[in-house]
């Protein structure tokens, strides 16, 4: 993978997404006004109509993505908090680049914890909610076993205070 010239660097990096830097850009809508935009209606720009443009990128295509899918994520599990948020984006990143630029962590100055997967990322959310639904049963599971039981055991402890206490043994013959 190849980083753009304009790309930021650094520790602060967390994901990336795809921009302009390779042979095209990012395909997208374009400005629906004749004569405005990217695209004044040529189809090699993405459509004679002008709809569409195949020439948008660099941050201003980044940054709308991880965005989006970010939203996407949300949708599958809208609870999440800003930091779950952020760790389902990390978790479900595709490594790009050499393998020897990320540490231990599995982090890269140049191109963060790799490059955004909107499939896993939501994949990654829903499996998330799934978790932590099935949690909240059991907690309220154990939460009503434990009302359930001293309720049990009083019971017990009364019909044991009521057998005789102590058991005659049989005698056997030798």
């Amino acid at each position: 993978a190849k980083l753009a010239r304009y790309s930021n660097t650094g520790p602060e990096i967390c994901v990336v997404a795809p921009s302009s830097g390779g042979k095209r850009g990012i395909f997208t809508t374009d400005v629906s006004i004749v004569n405005r935009g990217f695209n004044l209606g040529s189809a090699a720009a993405g459509g004679v109509n002008g709809l569409h443009t195949n020439d948008f990128g660099g941050t201003s295509s980044a940054t709308p993505l991880v965005a989006g899918v970010a939203a996407l994520v949300l949708s599958a599990h809208p609870n999440l908090t800003r930091d779950e948020l952020r760790d389902v984006l990390k978790r479900s990143t595709i490594k790009i680049g050499p393998a020897n630029a990320y540490d231990a962590s599995g982090h890269s100055d140049k191109f963060g914890h790799g490059r955004i997967d909107a499939y896993k990322a939501v994949r990654r959310a829903a499996s998330l909610l799934a978790v932590k639904t099935a949690s909240k049963s059991t907690k309220a599971i154990r939460k009503a076993a434990k009302k359930a039981v001293p309720k049990v055991a009083k019971k017990v402890a009364a019909k044991l205070r009521k057998a005789p206490r102590a058991v005659k043994r049989r005698r056997t013959k030798k």
